[in-house]
């Protein structure tokens, strides 16, 4: 998903790719919405910070593996599935790693 924002800063350079942000202020959102609306669906805080914080791991993790089963000569060591730098998420193994977890 392009396009891709570069902020300069003293440390270096840092890429943020538009699906990464989307991706956050998702999860963000989400987890404003879910603890705005404890009291009405009567969920105690600690469950509902364990459920998010489950399912946000699951959805990334997903995500990640789904795009190397995608996108296999992409992987060049077991390593890049663990990598910041190496961009590449798919929405339908974030929707089935949300689902999972």
């Amino acid at each position: 998903m392009l396009p891709e924002i570069y902020i300069k800063t003293p440390i270096g350079e840092i890429i943020l790719s538009t699906y990464k942000i989307c991706m956050a202020i998702s999860i963000i959102l989400t987890i404003y919405f879910l603890f705005r609306n404890l009291r009405k669906y009567k969920i105690e805080k600690v469950n509902a910070a364990a459920y998010t914080t489950a399912c946000t791991a699951a959805a990334l993790i997903c995500a990640r593996l789904f795009y190397f089963a995608l996108y296999p000569a992409r992987l060049k060591s077991a390593t890049d599935i663990f990598s910041l730098e190496a961009s590449g998420y798919t929405l339908y193994g974030g929707i089935f790693g949300m689902t999972a977890g």
